[in-house]
């Protein structure tokens, strides 16, 4: 039986292999799910939960070529709950291994992402936030990291990277975007360095590439894919441009085997609509980036995220040759069922991402606020406007279906748009 998809979204559905040797992978289709946490998927101590297995698995069941969990370096609360695989326990007691089987069921393929908080994270047995430039902002003042320092953390991704294997993902990304610790040293804004860290883009993308190379020499066949700004957002003039990030993708591209472009920084929270685009921001905002990736021909598959929330737009990009793959996370929140629906045309029973935002701010940041502050509440990005299985799947699906007929009034409209 030929399906309507086959025409329509040919690109869409189209197979993407990556890789070398024994590890290469296959792709069943382009859609990937980004990086996103939910402080519902694992407990107080980063053990995942059943309710993270059904997040997760979710987007694998929903029909997604591939999903990522934000694995944060080194472990500690600063940034909200997140997945923690840093030592044998968390191996052995983890249900992580009951995703990967879940997953792998629907062909799905697991990618594990590495991040380290920089400003967010305060250094095991001390109150030291790092970075790769002394300065104050949003509040904390950062220490400029020492060589040591880099090292150790060069090691500490190492580290990871190999648990991460040993608990069966099949890749391992780097996060160098979204003005964490890797993205401060690539973006001129956050790296006033003099040294041969700093200035010249060869210079800002030394540390990086320390990581990514040494992460690469590590995990030998298993794919890697790094995160890239290709922009730190309009509202930062002095930041990394797509041309920037080109000439930062050159550098890395003999590394991996990946590099999806994203945007967006932390120096304050004017950046956040542009990291999450909010309606102010066109869709696909980050595609002129990719495309300057793709016409330079790099060895690797150059994926795109950023507001893309329909099949017409993402079909548009694959088939202008400005990316390989498409990622999306609000939308894949709003709708895990997204690729299922697109692949069976039923595009008219998606449900759409507003874009709202109460996913990741959830009302922290005021209208006229420049300080960006990373909360520790850890129901605060467990809602979604549209999709209300969100953060609490599993309890819902545990209440009785009513026997009784009720009768209901809705009154007002508002954001339901009736």
């Amino acid at each position: 039986m030929k399906f309507v998809y086959q025409e329509k979204y040919s690109h869409l559905f189209q197979p993407l292999t990556v890789g070398k040797g024994r590890k290469k992978i296959l792709f069943k289709n382009r859609v990937f799910a980004a990086p996103m946490r939910t402080p519902v998927a694992v407990d107080a101590f980063g053990y995942l939960t059943a309710e993270g297995i059904e997040f997760y698995g979710g987007f694998a069941k929903g029909g997604f070529g591939a999903f990522s969990i934000p694995l944060k370096i080194p472990t500690d609360d600063t940034i909200g709950r997140s997945m923690v695989i840093d030592h044998e326990q968390h191996l052995s007691f983890s249900d992580v291994h009951k995703l990967q089987r879940y997953v792998h069921a629907y062909e799905t393929v697991s990618i594990c992402e590495l991040n380290h908080g920089c400003i967010y994270h305060c250094a095991d047995g001390t109150q030291i936030t790092i970075g790769p430039s002394a300065m104050e902002q949003n509040g904390k003042m950062i220490t400029e990291m020492t060589e040591v320092m880099m090292k150790e953390v060069c090691n500490i991704f190492v580290r990871y990277a190999l648990y991460a294997g040993r608990a069966g993902f099949d890749m391992v990304s780097i996060h160098c975007g979204h003005g964490w610790l890797l993205s401060n040293f690539l973006s001129p804004l956050t790296n006033c360095r003099t040294d041969a860290y700093g200035g010249s883009v060869e210079n800002r993308c030394r540390f990086p590439l320390m990581v990514i190379r040494s992460v690469k020499e590590a995990i030998g066949d298993i794919p890697l894919e790094i995160r890239l700004n290709g922009t730190d957002g309009d509202y930062y003039h002095d930041g990394i441009t797509p041309e920037d990030c080109l000439a930062q993708a050159k550098i890395f591209a003999p590394y991996v085997d990946m590099i999806n472009v994203s945007c967006g920084s932390r120096i304050d929270a004017m950046g956040r609509p542009f990291e999450h685009t909010t309606h102010f921001v066109k869709p696909g905002y980050n595609v002129s980036a990719s495309r300057l990736l793709k016409q330079a021909n790099l060895p690797v598959a150059i994926g795109v995220v950023g507001g893309i929330h329909t099949p017409e737009l993402a079909e548009k990009i694959l088939a202008e040759g400005n990316a390989d793959y498409i990622l999306m996370a609000r939308q894949a929140m709003a709708d895990s069922e997204w690729v299922n629906k697109v692949k069976t045309n039923r595009e008219a029973d998606i449900r759409p991402c507003l874009r709202c935002n109460l996913c990741n701010d959830g009302g922290r940041r005021g209208a006229f606020s420049t300080n960006l502050t990373m909360m520790k509440n850890t129901t605060n990005n467990s809602r979604c406007s549209v999709n209300p299985l969100h953060g609490q799947g599993c309890a819902l699906r545990m209440i009785p279906v009513s026997t009784e007929k009720k009768r209901v009034a809705v009154i007002g409209g508002g954001p339901a748009g009736m």
